[in-house]
C-alpha cells in the first residue's frame, strides 16, 4: 500500500493506493504515528486508490477514527472497497462522501448514503 499525506491548516488529506490489508499494518503504522500526533485535526481519506480492502483494513481505519478523535471521512470508495464499505454499513461509524460506481450508476446523490443494493 502506498499513502500520502498533504497537511492544510487544520485539516490533513490522507491518498492510501492499493491493498490495505493486515500486510500493510506496518505501512499504516508510520500514518497512525504521522496524523495521530494532529489529535483532533480533520482528516479525509481519499480512498479511490485502494484496490481492496480486509476486516484488517477496516480495524486499521478505526484506529485512525479514534487517533483523530472522530474527525475522520472517508471518500469516493471504489469497486470491492465501495461494496465492503456499504456492506458493512461503515458509514454509520465513519461518514463517507461521494460512495462512487454505484450510487453513480444509480444516478444517486452519492453523499453520506450508501451504495444502493449492496
Amino acid at each position: 500500500m502506498d499513502f500520502e499525506i498533504k497537511d492544510f491548516g487544520g485539516a490533513s488529506e490522507l491518498w492510501l493506493r492499493g491493498r490495505l490489508t493486515f500486510d500493510a499494518n506496518v505501512t499504516f503504522r508510520t500514518i497512525f504515528e504521522t496524523l495521530g500526533k494532529k489529535h483532533g485535526q480533520r482528516i479525509t481519506a481519499d480512498i479511490s486508490g485502494l484496490d481492496f480492502i480486509d476486516s484488517a483494513g477496516l480495524g486499521m481505519l478505526l484506529l485512525l477514527k479514534e487517533a483523530s478523535g472522530d474527525r475522520l471521512t472517508l471518500r469516493s470508495p471504489r469497486g470491492q472497497v465501495n461494496r465492503l464499505l456499504s456492506a458493512c454499513h461503515f458509514h454509520t461509524i465513519v461518514p463517507v462522501t461521494d460512495w462512487g460506481d454505484a450510487a453513480m450508476e444509480a444516478g444517486r446523490d452519492s453523499r453520506m448514503c450508501p451504495a444502493p443494493g449492496l
